[in-house]
């Protein structure tokens, strides 16, 4: 058998090449390593003008972060619309600028739709007065709404006319008392042919002033107002109007109005009206009269006044007898007035009780000075 003897020189020499090419290769790899780490820590700083390769990388990147942002942005809207529309904390979140990430929504060129106004937005729209028409009840014309009253509109049949005696001018004097407290009142009538002028001036127990002035003439009902001018506690005055050529009654204040009706009579000229009325006749037990009144601030009510019958009142000078009448309250928070007429001084009141029902502390009215009786008193 043959052997083969191989040379140790030569096995050194064959192993030298693969050595080389392990050291090349270790070499490359750490370059490729090397190359990878400057390029992880470089890319951040990385300039807009970077190649494709860096453009790629920043969309992979950033695409997680725009997709949370666009879900925050949402939920955020989503709670706005909960919030209300006014108050400090709407306007705040109303102002905060949208994420940058997010690219601005391009605005279409077609016009959008606008919604029609919600309901309550329709509700508070201001809307022009209804002129009065035709089909209008000829009881009230309101084009601003029901205007306050004291117990029902103003009825269509007028109330019943009778016959009355006005008395001549005169001057009285009241003494007011509520509870504890005092004041005073001053009632002047004037008249002649051309008409009357009625004023009262009083210091209410409150301590507020009362000025009132009623203006007007006569005719077959009996007192016929053309104004009345109402002052209370240093306020401006207001006033209503009987527009007698026009056939109705407004307001220097409210823009309602009302038809005029026979008969009808203001906050102040009623007390002369109802003197007249019961001067004109001898009032019975049970006897009625009745009077529309409007005030200078847009009320009205039919008044009805029953006689109650003859009555004696200490007068301070001596038991005087009277006619007692009065109007009981019709509805909640009405007037129950009596009032004490005496025949011997044109029935001009004795004594006047005004009471608001319910609740309400009487105000008392006691004449200390006026006409004289027949035997001087």
């Amino acid at each position: 058998m043959r052997r083969m003897i191989i040379p140790l020189g030569s096995g050194a020499a064959a192993r030298a090449p693969r050595r080389a090419l392990a050291a090349g290769a270790l070499a490359l790899g750490v370059l490729v390593l090397h190359a990878l780490l400057v390029d992880r820590v470089m890319r951040p700083a990385m300039p807009a003008t970077a190649g494709p390769e860096a453009a790629v990388g920043r969309a992979v990147s950033l695409a997680p972060v725009r997709v949370a942002r666009a879900e925050i942005s949402a939920e955020r809207d989503v709670r706005m619309d909960a919030l209300p529309t006014q108050g400090p904390v709407a306007p705040r979140m109303a102002r905060r600028p949208e994420p940058r990430a997010i690219a601005p929504v391009e605005r279409s060129a077609t016009p959008v739709e606008t919604s029609a106004p919600t309901a309550p937005e329709r509700a508070t729209a201001p809307t022009a007065p209804v002129a009065a028409t035709a089909a209008d009840p000829p009881s009230v014309v309101s084009p601003l709404g029901s205007p306050p009253r004291d117990d029902a509109p103003m009825p269509e049949d007028p109330p019943p006319v009778y016959a009355t005696k006005p008395p001549p001018p005169a001057r009285l004097v009241y003494a007011l008392r509520r509870g504890g407290a005092g004041g005073q009142a001053t009632l002047d009538w004037q008249s002649d042919d051309d008409g009357y002028r009625l004023r009262l001036r009083a210091t209410l127990p409150t301590g507020a002033a009362l000025d009132q002035l009623s203006q007007g003439g006569f005719d077959a009902s009996g007192l016929a107002p053309l104004r009345l001018a109402d002052r209370r506690g240093g306020r401006a005055a207001q006033a209503v109007n009987f527009q007698r050529s026009q056939q109705r009654i407004t307001f220097s204040g409210p823009r309602w109005e009302y038809p005029l009706v026979p008969g009808v009579q203001d906050r102040l000229s009623w007390i002369v009206q109802l003197t007249a009325m019961a001067a004109a006749s001898v009032p019975a037990r049970d006897d009625e009269f009745v009077l529309q009144v409007v005030g200078a601030r847009g009320a009205t009510a039919r008044w009805r006044f029953r006689v109650a019958g003859a009555e004696r009142v200490d007068a301070g000078a001596g038991p005087v007898d009277t006619v007692r009448l009065a109007r009981e309250p019709e509805h909640l928070y009405d007037l129950r007035i009596e009032l004490w007429l005496d025949p011997m001084r044109e029935y001009w009141p004795l004594r006047v009780r005004q009471t608001q029902v319910p609740g309400g502390e009487a105000l008392e009215w006691t004449l200390v000075d006026g006409p004289l009786r027949p035997d001087g008193s």
